[in-house]
């Protein structure tokens, strides 16, 4: 029996200055269970130095998208989120998009037409081969 998972620890992928004293840290909660890794969900903390002590100012969770999505369903659970780790993750899922293949293999719609095309959410369109009938 697997155990139900519970946060093993916060790994930082960025920190970013945007004030005096105050930052914005991004990272991801890895999640655990019995048997092993269980996920990863992103997570953006905002920390200020006030005095001479460090305060969260604020915490934001976005919620990893259930596991086995394709791609273009992981992309759709993102793009609409503004944290930097979704914004990301985004840039490396699209970057694996790279010819008409890997866009329809991603999930994204292809049309009916001759030739074929299929469409990335960031704007690129990839052309099939012509079917020739």
């Amino acid at each position: 029996m697997t155990s139900s998972p519970w946060p093993d620890r916060i790994e930082i992928t960025a920190v970013r200055q945007f004030g005096a004293g105050a930052y914005d840290v991004s990272g991801e909660i890895i999640d655990m269970t019995s048997t092993g890794a269980a996920g990863a969900r992103p997570l953006e903390i905002g920390v200020v130095d006030f005095n001479g002590r460090w305060l969260i100012s604020g915490v934001s969770v976005t919620p990893a998208p259930p596991a086995g999505l394709n791609l273009a369903a992981e992309l759709a659970a993102r793009l609409p989120l503004s944290d930097m780790t979704s914004r990301d993750k985004c840039a490396i899922l699209l970057a694996q998009i790279t010819d008409f293949q890997s866009c329809a293999a991603a999930g994204f719609a292809v049309t009916k037409s001759d030739p074929s095309q299929c469409r990335t959410p960031d704007g690129r369109a990839f052309v099939g081969e012509i079917s020739g009938d």
